[in-house]
Parts: structure tokens; sequence; C-alpha cells
């Protein structure tokens, strides 16, 4: 055997050995033996599947094995550092790409790695025993009957047939959705029902500041290391609900479904129904939003389709590596955009960007500093209680309610389960999340949302300011007494996943309630860029 074929199969054995290396990490980071099993099985296939055809013609066997190691690396390389092999809801987000540039060494050596184990040569291996093409028939069988007892989730390849199917039902709802009549006098309300009075603590139109925290999850704020001491303060001292869900994910779809009540098919989507801003507005108030990525044009054009007054974005600001406002700079803004106020009632929802997946806090730190999860979140916390120090001691104490709750839970990939390990879910995007409303006066209440969501929430504010009007509202407040007052407020939808969360008991729709909601859902995308009657 000549130079060039003993380096061919040292090259062979390093493109092979990696692959592995990656299957055992995602064991680590998963703990799942039938992803494990199923990913080792699959590899073998490949490299089986691989040597037959060297046998036969060497520079095709070498082109199908770069592609299949390829794709099974893509999906392990996602496994282990997302915690979930690829999907629709991944793709769709790719624009937002840069929001992950706080780890953008570690993601971009991945990558660099990935690209170069995958073209490694590969060459052909006499078998004398049992030829490959039999034993890759056997080992077809046996990941047949393993997939079977342990479920297709578990499957690399199985997944891009999944992503397949889901790409293809995408394009076909977007294809019914263009030819389908105007929808939207199905989901016309007169009011929003009233279920609480107004407390008589606060003024007749009392100022509004709602605070999005970026991905944050109920179990990090009650977490008994202390992560988050003034959000869990807050609570306790507010109306604050609990099993209370995200209804979609993520921040683009997030975002404008809890300000219009409503589902969003794509990121970039418009809607041109009532909102809890549009509601205000006629009410008198002035509307603003804090941007909190002026440098994001996308997210800045996405955000000024909301119809606010004044969306507020300070280019000026020394935003840090991710091109975002820190925590400590966005809740600045806020105070200052406060204190601009021309004496009317006003309306300020701001996005938090700080504790975004891949992020470290760039002021605060939790503990010995070690964990970037957790300094992310402290971080934010720390900042929200110099805020409400501040706020608690200003004029805006005695006429202004201060939200507090997010825009989806966080998100579980392996860094949140590695430092959370005991939450276990039905997905990685899906949770309970905090809402709490908080003014001078407020009665401290615990709401049970009784596994409600997000879609319930602009309902819920202007129940709570005795705001009535008419709307398109899917949600209903919070207040009422009805566990499932609709078909919406306990369904998560975000374009690929549904579930029901219904009782705070996470599951998957039956074939008889997806006959019912999706029908509804569809409707609803249709109705959603029509004229509204109000």
């Amino acid at each position: 055997m000549g130079k060039k074929p003993k380096l061919t199969m040292i090259f062979m054995v390093l493109k092979y050995l990696f692959s592995l290396i990656l299957i055992a990490l995602t064991y680590v980071v998963i703990k799942s033996k039938g992803t494990v099993v199923i990913s080792g099985l699959e590899l073998l296939v490949i490299a089986l599947l691989s040597n037959a055809l060297a046998g036969r013609h060497l520079r095709l066997a070498r082109i199908v094995n770069d592609i299949l190691i390829l794709l099974l690396n893509i999906q392990l390389i996602s496994l282990f550092f997302g915690g979930d092999f690829i999907t629709l809801v991944m793709l769709t987000n790719v624009s937002s790409i840069e929001d992950l540039s706080g780890n953008f060494v570690v993601y971009g050596f991945g990558v660099f790695l990935i690209l170069l184990f995958s073209f490694l040569p590969i060459r052909y291996v006499r078998m004398n025993i049992v030829s490959s093409s039999t034993l890759l028939a056997a080992v077809l069988a046996a990941e047949l009957a393993l997939t079977m007892m342990f479920g297709t989730d578990n499957s690399p390849f199985y997944h891009y047939y999944s992503l397949t199917r889901d790409v293809k039902e995408y394009r076909d709802l977007q294809r019914q959705l263009a030819s389908m009549p105007d929808q939207t006098e199905e989901f016309y309300k007169t009011r929003v029902d009233q279920y609480k009075n107004k407390p008589d603590s606060l003024p007749e139109q009392p100022n509004i500041v709602v605070i999005f925290a970026e991905g944050l999850s109920s179990n990090i704020v009650n977490d008994e290391r202390g992560v988050m001491p003034n959000v869990r303060d807050l609570g306790s001292k507010s109306i604050s609900f609990t099993n209370y869900y995200n209804h979609t994910f993520a921040t683009y779809r997030a975002l404008i479904g809890q300000l219009y009540s409503g589902y969003q098919l794509d990121n970039l989507d418009t809607n041109t129904l009532t909102s809890l801003q549009g509601e205000l507005k006629d009410q008198g108030y002035q509307t603003a939003f804090i941007n909190t990525e002026p440098k994001n044009m996308q997210f800045t054009e996405y955000l000024e389709t909301f119809g606010f007054d004044e969306v507020i974005s300070d280019r000026s600001l020394d935003a840090g590596a991710t091109g975002s406002l820190s925590d400590k700079q966005a809740l600045d803004k806020l105070y200052e955009t406060m204190e601009a106020s021309d004496g009317e009632p006003f309306f300020i929802g701001m996005y938090t960007f700080g504790t975004h997946i891949a992020t470290d806090s760039p002021d605060q730190k939790f503990g010995d500093g070690k964990s970037a999860i957790l300094n992310r979140f402290y971080n934010l916390d720390y900042q929200f209680g110099a805020f409400m120090d501040r706020f608690d001691k200003s004029e805006y104490a005695d006429n202004t309610i201060v939200v507090f709750t997010a825009d989806h839970a966080t998100y579980a990939e392996n860094e949140y389960n590695r430092v959370f390990p005991h939450e276990p879910r039905i997905d990685a995007v899906l949770d309970q999340m905090p809402l709490m409303i908080y003014h001078k006066g407020v009665a401290a209440q615990n709401v049970d949302a009784k596994g409600r969501n997000t879609i319930d929430f602009t309902p819920t504010i202007l129940d709570y300011i005795d705001v009535s009007d008419d709307n398109y509202f899917l949600g209903t407040s919070l207040f009422s007494p009805i566990t499932n007052a609709n078909n919406f407020d306990t369904v998560f939808y975000d374009a690929t996943r549904i579930y029901l969360t219904k009782d705070a008991q996470p599951r998957e729709l039956t074939a008889d309630e997806l006959d019912i909601v999706m029908p509804l859902i569809t409707n609803y995308f249709a109705a959603k860029t029509q004229t509204p009657r109000h």
C-alpha cells in the first residue's frame, strides 16, 4: 500500500471519528440513548453504502459520502448547540443570525470543523467475510426496528423528511391563503369583555409601561439560587399570573402576537387589525415603542408596522457586540422616554434584548460570573431593580402601571438544560412565563391562568383599565373565570408546531381538536391583511 492510500485511510478514519465524537457529545448534553443509537446506525449506513459504491465508482461514492456526512453532521451540531434537530422555525429566523454573535467564535469554529471533516476523502475497503451490501441490508433492518422502538424523533435523517414536509405544508398554506376570500368579519367583536373593575387607586387614564423581556420563563424568576430577586419581589406585590404560557415563538411572532392578540404566519407579516396601541391611541394616549436593536434595519422596519406614534431608535448609543442596547441602556432609555412625555397619558412598550440566547452580561455578573446564562438573567434583574427603585421615587408612581412580562418563554437549548436540569418540557419553545401588573396601591394577587396564554395579553390589559371597544382579538381577559374562554387561549402555534396547554398540562392536540382549531387559525391569517372595521 502506497503513501497516498495510507493517507486516504487516515483521512477516512478521522472523518468517521469526528461524526462519532459529535454523536457522543449529543448524548452528553441531551442524555438520549435513542438518539445515540439511531445516529450511530445512520453513520454506519453511510459508511457501508459509500464503501459498496466505492467498489464500483469511487468518485461517485465520495460525492455521496460527503453529502450524507455533511447532512448528518449538520443535524448533530444543531442538536449539540441548540438542543433540537433543524426545524422550520430555525430556518425562518436565519435572517436574525446576527443576534447569535455573542457566540460567533464558538459557532464559527463548529461550522469550520464540520466543513473540514465532512469533505475528507474516503477509499474502498475490501471486506472478505461479508460484503458491504449484505451488511448494509442488515444494518438498515436493525435501524428500522430500533427506530420503531425509540421513535423517529431520534433520527437525524428522518428530521430532514419532517423538515421537507413542514416546508411543503407551509408553502401549501401560503398558496391557500392567497386565494381565500376576506375572513375578517368572522373575528369581529363589538367590545372587550370586562371582568375586573379598574382599581380606585388609579387615575381615569393611567400611563402604561410594558416591558417584554427576551425569552424569560417563570422558573428562572423563581429559581432558588436567586437569579432574579427583583422580578420575584415584584411578583409578590403585584397582580401576578401563574401557569401562563407563550402562544407562539419566536420574537417576531411573539411581539406582534401579544399586541394584536393574534397569530403570525411569517416573521415579517403585517397585521392591520386592532392592537393594544391602536385601542389606546383612540383613547387619547401617546404611544411609543423603544427599539433596542436600532442598527437592525429588519427589526426596525418590523416595529414600524405596529402603528405606534413613534418607534424610538437611538442609533447614537454605543451598542454591544450584537449591535443591540444592553439592558441597562434600554431601561435608562425607557425612563428618559417617560420623562419626555408632554403630559398626555402615554403607553410605552419595550423589548429588552440582553437575555437573548448566546449573550453574556456586559455589566453585572451572577456569583463567580462563569455562567453566561445566569449572568444575563441576573443582569436584567439588576437593571430592572434599579429602574423600579427610580420609578417608585418618581412622580410616575402615582399614575403609571408597569407591566413586566416576556416576548416568549426561554428557548431550552443545551446551555439552559445544563443550568436548569429539572425543568422538563414537551418542546424547547413552550413554557410558563411571567406576567405582572404593578402600580401604586395595587392589591397583590396571584391569578392562576390554568394554562391560558399570551394571546390573552392585550384583552387583559384593556380589561384592567376598563377600555372596551370593537376589535378582532382572538384572546379574552385572563380575569375571566372561564378556564378555556375561546378556541385559542390555550393553543400554541408557531407555523410548524401546535400544542394545547389547557389546565397547565401541555400536550399535542387530538385529530378532532386539530380539525376545529387549524381552520380557524387559517381564517385568521386570511383576515389580518384586510382593512379592519375599527
